[in-house]
């Protein structure tokens, strides 16, 4: 009995004797690498999910306006030169005129039909022997034009009949001599537009019958509505 009780001590002190030299060989934990080996905070913040708005895509339509009907017109004043006059004084005329059109739209682009008017002037004088002599011819012209306009810039064409008279004074004496019937006359002209108006003009009259040819050339200047 003390034999097995001696051999069972024998056991145990040896069994702890291992144990402890086991325990001192293992190297002690830094409490840093404790503090270190803690779990990492969740910084991730939570978003909610983004939503797509769809945005409709316009497709470009184009508009037909059609025709647009519209009126249009010219008050004009102008320097003229008479220039197949038979004289050699001055051939500077003066002028007025108007044209009204009635027309349409189409595009950028304007057409018109409509009444001209004009009233142009010459005056021619002279001093002889002390006496002062002066010869003035007006003409009054009514005709239908054709209009026509686009990016401010507008053209005419047309004609009609005029009416011419002559106006002889000498003396403190006068005399007015209308040329019977009618002579007809045709007429272009071109110029730009915006509100203000500026541009030229040729007329040409049927006027063989007449000593002093009308024909001129015209300087335009006025307004444009």
């Amino acid at each position: 009995m003390k034999n097995y009780l001696l051999i069972l001590f024998s056991l145990f002190f040896f069994t702890s004797f291992v144990l402890a030299q086991e325990s001192a060989k293992k190297p002690v934990k830094d409490s840093t690498d404790i503090k270190s080996k803690k779990p990492k905070a969740n910084t991730e913040v939570y978003a909610e999910p983004k939503t797509v708005e769809e945005i409709p895509i316009e497709t470009p339509t184009t508009v037909d306006n059609g025709v647009q009907f519209s009126m249009a017109g010219l008050l004009l004043g102008s320097l003229q030169n008479w220039n197949d006059l038979q004289t050699d004084g001055s051939k500077l005329g003066f002028g007025l005129s108007g044209d009204l059109f009635a027309g349409i739209i189409l595009d950028d682009m304007y057409i018109g039909l409509g009444p001209h008017f004009g009233y142009n002037f010459w005056t021619y004088s002279k001093t002889i022997s002390g006496v002062s002599a002066s010869s003035t011819t007006s003409v009054g012209d009514v005709g239908i034009e054709l209009g026509a306009a686009w990016d401010g810039f507008f053209i005419t064409l047309g004609g009609g009949s005029s009416n011419v008279s002559i106006t002889a004074e000498s003396g403190g004496e006068s005399q007015t001599v209308d040329i019977p019937g009618s002579i007809g006359f045709k007429r272009v002209g071109f110029g730009w537009y915006d509100g203000f108006a500026i541009g030229l003009a040729f007329i040409s009259y049927d006027d063989e019958d007449i000593p002093n040819k009308l024909n001129r050339m015209e300087v335009n200047f006025g307004w444009s509505f």
